[in-house]
């Protein structure tokens, strides 16, 4: 979720005022990057703030509504309201830790517009919920746990960061020279063998967990539903050490919009364990910077010529998927590939576990530059660190 040089700024959790400045801030920041950057073309330039405001936009607008949804609830004195009430501010509270996740570990405004607009979907599908006239205390007391669960494991999400464990499990699968949809495949084949927990912890006459789902797992990673992706890059958190929230374990009543969003924050995840012991020197994003800037190269030439440059370890590194990833999420040396459909091509690479390969069709005739985005989590720091002066003052 961003690149390494990201965990090196601790995670603060933001209050909405907090985060409006932080949003506006780095929108700025991006502005200037932009402009300052070599553009394919002015329509390109014009593309990237249009898709750094809209990364803005979609996330505040999330959280106002959110706010807005809480304070009309929250004025009723009825009694049997209050539960309402507590279902509306952990609502508040989940899309308010989303936005902290948002604009703290998601460098890349492609992926953070992408990874928003999931945010304010899977909000609507809760208010929805939320506000139907033919609600029941049944219902509503469902919905109330299942904000709860949400508001805590985005928090969770947000504030994960590598451990010296995940880090060493990391440093093995780059000796070893597993690729990344080799590590989720390994971890699709054990789902598949041993199936998992029951969601309600049922324990066997020997009180271990009862298992499910044995064979369920079968086939390519992108044929298996939204839910068990989850699931399986649910293990491959687990396996590494790094905490995990479990968004699996408190998928009951999980809308699709829901579900959308949490196989990209858990999937990008899953990739930072991955990629965390695959550095990208500076000489790598200084042949991929130039590739791109001939002629306003197509995306797929410039990863061919990073690759064919000879400048990335054998294996994982030297393969597309990698050298595509690693520049939208994770950074080439600081610098992000950033284009018009970078999130939609992120999305599909989690989606196949980078099994299928990403550059055609899906990157012909796109066209993208690199660039040094804002450190969000430095930034919510400062802003942080600002408002406990004026406070104190």
């Amino acid at each position: 979720m961003g690149d390494n040089s990201a965990h090196k700024s601790a995670f603060v959790l933001l209050e909405p005022p907090e985060l409006k400045k932080l949003a506006d801030l780095i929108h700025k920041q991006e502005l200037i990057l932009i402009k300052n950057q070599r553009q394919p073309d002015i329509h390109h330039f014009k593309q990237l703030c249009e898709d750094s405001l809209a990364a803005r936009d979609t996330i505040l607008d999330a959280l106002a509504n959110a706010q807005r949804v809480y304070d009309e609830i929250a004025k009723s004195e009825a009694a049997a309201d209050s539960l309402k009430r507590k279902v509306a501010e952990d609502h508040f509270h989940y899309i308010k830790n989303g936005a902290n996740n948002a604009l703290q570990n998601i460098r890349n405004f492609g992926i953070r517009r992408e990874y928003a607009k999931k945010i304010a979907a899977h909000s609507e599908e809760i208010v929805e919920q939320l506000v139907s006239i033919n609600l029941k205390t049944a219902d509503l007391e469902s919905l109330a746990q299942y904000c709860s669960n949400y508001r805590n494991a985005m928090l969770d999400i947000a504030r994960s960061q590598q451990t010296p464990t995940s880090r060493a499990f990391s440093k093995v699968l780059k000796e070893s020279g597993v690729e990344f949809h080799e590590l989720v495949s390994r971890y699709q084949t054990k789902l598949n063998e041993t199936g998992f927990p029951a969601l309600d912890n049922v324990l066997d006459a020997e009180g271990k967990p009862i298992m499910v789902g044995k064979g369920s797992f079968k086939g390519q990673f992108s044929d298996l539903t939204e839910m068990q992706k989850i699931q399986v890059y649910e293990e491959v958190i687990k396996a590494s050490g790094r905490a995990n929230p479990f968004i699996s374990k408190l998928s009951k009543g999980l809308g699709a919009a829901g579900v959308a969003l949490m196989v990209l924050g858990v999937g990008l995840l899953a990739w930072d364990v991955f990629e965390s012991a695959h550095p990208i020197e500076t000489a790598v994003r200084g042949v991929m910077d130039a590739a791109l800037g001939i002629g306003g190269a197509l995306i797929g030439e410039a990863v061919g010529t990073t690759i064919a440059a000879g400048l990335l370890s054998a294996g994982a590194e030297s393969t597309p998927v990698f050298v595509l990833m690693a520049g939208m999420a994770g950074g080439l040396a600081g610098a992000f590939i950033v284009g018009a459909i970078v999130g939609l091509i992120v999305g599909i690479i989690l989606g196949t576990a980078g099994g299928a390969s990403p550059l055609t069709p899906l990157t012909s005739g796109m066209k993208a530059c690199l660039i040094e985005l804002p450190d969000g989590r430095a930034l919510a720091r400062r802003i942080h660190g600002m408002h406990i002066e004026e406070a104190s003052g």
